[in-house]
């Protein structure tokens, strides 16, 4: 099963997301990645020229939400039509 984790942060007043990708290949973390920021999610160290450098084993990233309150529910549904599951902490996984 290829789930995503997800964490609020809350820094400052800010809030952001904490994400893992336990046991995924890089290509999927880019897809998934790929996702994200077309809904408007700023992605740390995300640059459409060198998404393909990210170093295998690396399985976590951390976003930063946009203001839209759609955002999160269309990109939770978009990774699920791709066959990901998202889960935020306090929810159980399917």
């Amino acid at each position: 099963m290829k789930i995503v984790k997800f964490k609020w942060r809350e820094e400052k007043g800010e809030y952001s997301l904490d994400v893992e990708f336990p046991q995924m290949w890089p290509f999927q973390i880019e897809e998934i990645e790929g996702v994200a920021a077309k809904w408007g999610f700023e992605i740390d160290n995300f640059d459409q020229h060198f998404r393909h450098q990210r170093q295998l084993g690396d399985h976590t990233g951390h976003w930063v939400p946009p203001e839209s309150a759609e955002a999160i529910p269309a990109m939770r549904n978009a990774l699920a039509a791709l066959g990901y599951t998202t889960v935020f902490e306090g929810e159980e996984s399917e």
